[in-house]
């Protein structure tokens, strides 16, 4: 009896946690950009995440209200640091894609259950002068992370995820710093645990519904810790360079022991957890082959990639 409720209890929090998904994943969908770098004639593709640094401040208005009200701050356009400052120099222009929704409805109706959703990119872009001016990176020149700020002058035509629930608009959805913490209600990641990276790898995603693409992937080293002393860990998964810039999610298990050393039921309204920026591929370098006219280094790629913890980006909001 006591084995049968246990099970019915696991089989409650898992339909909770699996009905969240799709409207999470949604929205999730509406953090990341399509990236197009236009350097020297040539484009590179990638993707970038967008990043609202504001903060909440008690609601003095609804006293008794237990949820903070959001004030919101400036807004980051996040990505790696090869993709936005190819080989150390500013791009002509960068343009990155916004995925977002209109809706269509009967005139005499107002309900979502008559609602035609049509995706459409919101096309934006920075020049080289504005990235010249607003781009920044860590100070470890090793840390494979920039940030654009984004102006509110070419913010103004897009939607705050607040109104995201209202009738004619699906928003942009940027993580905020609150996406970032955890608590005892929270697993922590460990070494062989699933994520995904999730982004738009070149021109190979869903182009009628303008989705991104996931792809499955283990953490592969241990988590917390700083890989080589970088603040960096690896994922084992088949990746291709377009996966550049991609957001990483880490799937929580249903049930888990928690910090303090209880087994709980992980009932967030957050079914993954953001862990950080994908930034491309380890290799080692083979035996050199010799030949009368050049030295060939070929380079053994080993499904191993970078991934940046978050916290980075508000170190190089702080630092400069």
């Amino acid at each position: 009896m006591i084995k049968l409720f246990l099970l019915s209890v696991v089989m409650f929090n898992a339909f909770l946690l699996f009905s969240q998904h799709d409207n999470y994943f949604n929205k999730m969908a509406n953090s990341i950009a399509r990236l197009e770098v236009y350097h020297n004639g040539g484009i590179s593709h990638g993707n970038a995440t967008f990043y609202d640094g504001g903060y909440f401040v008690k609601d003095t208005i609804n006293t008794d209200s237990i949820v903070d009200k959001y004030i919101n701050g400036e807004f980051y356009l996040v990505s790696n640091k090869h993709l936005l400052i190819p080989e150390n120099t500013i791009p002509d222009s960068i343009v990155f894609h916004i995925r977002e929704t209109s809706y269509t409805a009967p005139k005499d109706s107002t309900s979502r259950n008559f609602l035609v959703d049509i995706p459409y990119w919101h096309r934006s872009s920075f020049d080289k002068n504005y990235i010249k001016k607003n781009i920044i990176v860590h100070e470890n020149l090793e840390v494979d992370i920039a940030i654009i700020s984004i102006d509110k002058s070419i913010r103004g035509g897009w939607h705050n995820h607040e109104d995201s629930y209202k009738l004619f608009h699906y928003s942009l959805y940027p993580i905020r710093k609150t996406d970032l913490e955890t608590d005892n209600n929270s697993p922590t990641p460990f070494i062989g645990d699933r994520v995904v990276v999730v982004g738009y790898p070149r021109n190979f995603y869903d182009q009628i519904n303008f989705l991104p693409i996931a792809k499955s992937a283990t953490i592969a080293s241990f988590f917390g810790q700083s890989y080589n002393g970088l603040p960096k860990y690896l994922i084992d998964s088949k990746l291709y360079r377009s996966f550049s810039g991609s957001l990483v999610m880490y799937l929580p298990p249903e049930v888990f022991v928690s910090a303090d050393g209880k087994m709980r039921f992980y009932k967030s309204r957050k079914p993954v957890q953001f862990i950080g920026i994908y930034s491309g591929e380890i290799y080692l370098d083979d035996t050199p082959i010799e030949t009368d006219d050049a030295i060939t280094i070929r380079k053994i790629k080993m499904d191993l990639g970078n991934v940046w913890y978050l916290n980075v980006i508000e170190e190089i909001i702080n630092q400069n």
